[in-house]
């Protein structure tokens, strides 16, 4: 499993999935510690399994999945599809 796979490349999205890996996705704690944000959408379509988290309270300043939930919807919503 990665956790956040924030910056990684087409090329790595695919030995991400020939070795069967999955993915740890934080997308509160990554846009407030202005990191970088997975590209979700894309590894979402390779077929990648990909788990959502909230990081904890003190990257994220919440522990509220439904809430990470709602963020992650709305933020990948107004992306252009790929």
């Amino acid at each position: 499993m990665l956790a956040h796979a924030i910056h990684i490349k087409e090329e790595d999205i695919n030995s991400i999935k020939e070795r069967g890996a999955s993915i740890a996705h934080n997308p509160i704690a990554n846009t407030k510690g202005a990191t970088g944000v997975a590209p979700a959408i894309k590894i979402d379509q390779a077929g990648i399994r990909m788990g959502l988290g909230t990081d904890g309270p003190m990257s994220s300043n919440t522990m509220n999945v439904f809430g990470t939930m709602g963020y992650a919807a709305r933020a990948y919503h107004k992306q252009p599809n790929e």
